[in-house]
């Protein structure tokens, strides 16, 4: 089993010309455990999430949402020409 884990964490400054598209920080984040059945392949449980703010009063209110899910990964079976 391979357990892999990632996240990401962007805060944003203010601007003379905010507006509603204008964020406030957003973060994003991923856990996937992996099981390999061959070299090339391996079914894969994840949860992933994103949760975001925005910097004016229209948008000011935490977001957040979230996936849960299955796959098969192929990983390293393709190498690009050089």
């Amino acid at each position: 089993m391979i357990w892999t884990t990632s996240g990401n964490i962007q805060v944003f400054a203010n601007t003379p010309d905010d507006d509603a598209s204008d964020l406030r920080w957003r973060m994003v984040g991923e856990s996937k455990l992996s099981m390999p059945l061959t070299r090339y392949l391996s079914i894969s449980l994840y949860g992933n999430g994103m949760g975001l703010q925005g910097r004016t009063p229209v948008n000011d209110d935490f977001g957040f949402a979230w996936n849960l899910g299955c796959s098969m990964d192929v990983s390293g079976a393709f190498e690009l020409a050089k």
